[in-house]
């Protein structure tokens, strides 16, 4: 996949580090962001001048890849309403929206994929399930952190349920090493 431009529907806790792993790409271009949080938001365009703002239909003219950071009832009420096309590649981050329904949300789409990621994908350096593997998910995340194909979407599912047993023992992991220093 040639180099295409970028937007992020739903700009929460995980679409702002999204926003900011994007971001930290080499070459990246602008990055358009829904407005779902006015603080998010402003506190993405004052770090980079690249971040624009834009309705989700605007999104979707300028965009080949559209990440996915919505609650499900926003997704699902949202998703519907927006005219997909082949150029585009969707790239989920939703827990609760599996692979067929997301399929059928977004139907016209080049590709689907689901990525399971955490907020401490700004940082880089993660190990990022997915299934299936895209060109776009490697194009944006392969670069800075590694991804873990999944061989189906049962075995991502674990791995989502993994991870949220875990993430309280990360957090804890966290506050223990600023206690410590």
């Amino acid at each position: 996949m040639t180099e295409a431009t970028t937007g992020i529907l739903g700009v929460g806790r995980l679409g702002e580090a999204v926003a900011r792993a994007i971001l930290s790409r080499p070459g990246q271009g602008k990055l358009y962001i829904t407005r779902r949080s006015a603080e998010r938001v402003e506190r993405l365009r004052n770090s980079d001048s690249r971040v624009t703002p834009r309705e989700p239909e605007e999104i979707l003219r300028e965009c080949d890849v559209l990440v996915l950071a919505l609650g499900s009832g926003a997704a699902r009420s949202l998703l519907g309403s927006l005219t997909f096309e082949p150029r585009h590649h969707v790239i989920s981050l939703m827990a609760e929206i599996g692979l067929e329904e997301l399929r059928q949300l977004t139907a016209g789409a080049g590709s689907a994929s689901r990525l399971l990621v955490l907020p401490s994908v700004a940082k880089g350096g993660q190990l990022l399930p997915v299934y299936p593997v895209s060109d776009a998910v490697e194009r944006l995340f392969g670069e800075t952190n590694d991804l873990m194909p999944a061989r189906s979407e049962g075995e991502l599912l674990a791995l989502w349920s993994i991870t949220g047993l875990l993430s309280s023992v990360l957090k804890i992991g966290d506050i223990t090493a600023r206690w410590l220093e």
